[in-house]
């Protein structure tokens, strides 16, 4: 059973299930290291209108004198149901640098 099916005062069953609100959920995580770089996000939203965003980006850089590696990740998604909002956001950032 929805919420909008209900009628404004209606009796029902307490076995019933009613559906409806709002969730969300947002992770990121990244690595780096010596010549690697990974990083990785996920962002989820149920509700009546939603929104998700899920970025990450890498670079490694090596040569005879200097390493570097960096990595990062976001994860943000909202959710929204009548008077019900939800919001749920992460990041994570990594980096390693050698020289010789």
């Amino acid at each position: 059973m929805v919420i909008q099916d209900l009628g404004v005062i209606e009796l029902i069953d307490s076995l019933t299930l009613i559906m409806g609100g709002v969730k969300t959920t947002a992770d990121a995580n990244s690595n780096a290291g010596p010549g690697s770089a990974n990083a990785n996000a996920e962002a989820a939203a149920l509700g009546k209108i939603t929104k998700t965003i899920a970025k990450t980006s890498t670079s490694v850089r090596e040569d005879n004198f200097f390493s570097s590696s960096r990595a990062s990740g976001r994860a943000l998604s909202t959710a929204k149901d009548g008077n019900n909002t939800s919001r749920s956001s992460e990041r994570s950032n990594s980096y390693f640098s050698d020289i010789g």
